[in-house]
Parts: C-alpha cells; sequence; structure tokens
C-alpha cells in the first residue's frame, strides 16, 4: 500500500492549522494555493525535461527495456517447460499402452499355444477314430461274409 499524502495531512497537520472562513481570508488563502500550484507544476514540467536529458532517463529506458526482455524471456522459458511436461505425459501414456500390449501378447501366445495342443490333441482323436472306423469296416465287411456263408449253409440245408 503506497503513501497516501491527504489521510497524513490530515493526521497530522490539519489538527494544528486555522483557516479563517470569512470570504477575504478564504479568497486570498485560495489564491495563494493556486498562485503555489501554478509555479509547482511548472517547477515539475522543467524538472521533467531536464530529467529527460540526463543519464538517469537513459538508465531507466534501460531498465524498462530490460524488464520487458526478461519477462519474454521468462515467457519462452515456460513454453519448453509445459511442452516437456507434455512430453513426459504422452511418454508415460506410451509406456502404459506398450506394456498393456506386451500382456496382450503374452496372453494372446498362451491362447495360441492353447489351441495348438488343442487342435493336435482333436487331430489325434480324428486320425484314432478314423483307424478304428476302417477296423469296424473290415470287421463288418468279415461280418457280412460270415452271415452269407451262414445263410448258404443254411439254404443249403434246407434243400437237402
Amino acid at each position: 500500500m503506497g503513501f497516501d499524502g491527504l489521510a497524513w495531512s490530515e493526521k497530522h497537520i490539519l489538527p494544528h492549522s486555522h483557516i479563517s472562513m470569512d470570504d477575504v481570508s478564504l479568497k486570498s488563502h485560495l489564491q495563494l494555493l493556486a498562485r503555489g500550484r501554478i509555479r509547482t507544476a511548472s517547477v515539475c514540467a522543467a524538472l521533467t525535461r531536464e530529467l529527460e536529458k540526463t543519464s538517469l532517463s537513459a538508465t531507466h529506458s534501460s531498465l524498462v527495456a530490460t524488464q520487458v526482455e526478461v519477462v519474454s524471456l521468462e515467457e519462452t522459458k515456460k513454453e519448453p517447460e509445459e511442452e516437456s511436461d507434455t512430453l513426459l505425459s504422452d511418454l508415460g501414456k506410451a509406456q502404459a499402452k506398450a506394456k498393456q500390449a506386451e500382456t496382450a501378447l503374452a496372453m494372446s501366445k498362451d491362447l495360441r499355444m492353447k489351441a495348438e495342443e488343442s487342435y493336435t490333441h482333436v487331430f489325434g482323436e480324428r486320425l484314432d477314430l478314423v483307424d478304428e472306423l476302417a477296423n469296424v469296416r473290415d470287421k463288418y465287411a468279415e461280418l457280412e461274409e460270415y452271415v452269407a456263408e451262414g445263410m448258404d449253409e443254411m439254404f443249403a440245408n434246407s434243400k437237402a
């Protein structure tokens, strides 16, 4: 909070001064204040012109330029940091996805091995069934031959 000149003067100066409130005194006092203010404004303007000619003004200008440059550099510094944070976040997400992909790959390998084992087992059972079917057909053919022979014998016995 800055210095409040009006509050300070009301607290420290006003209680000790008394201004007469008749018209002549008040008019005289106001004229004195106005002349003093005009002189003060004139002096301030002259001091400002002289100050602008001194090296202090150049120092102030360079200080302002340096402050602008510092602010610009700070903003420029924030950009790579923000980009770095974004890239690190993206890297973390990519690593998580890679880990999920590795897990899925391992699971698919297990499933493939189980499917191959199952296929091998089913194929083996199919071959066994084909062999068994061939044996049953052979036995059926033999049985048909025995039946045919038996029928021939029965026919021959019934004629005799």
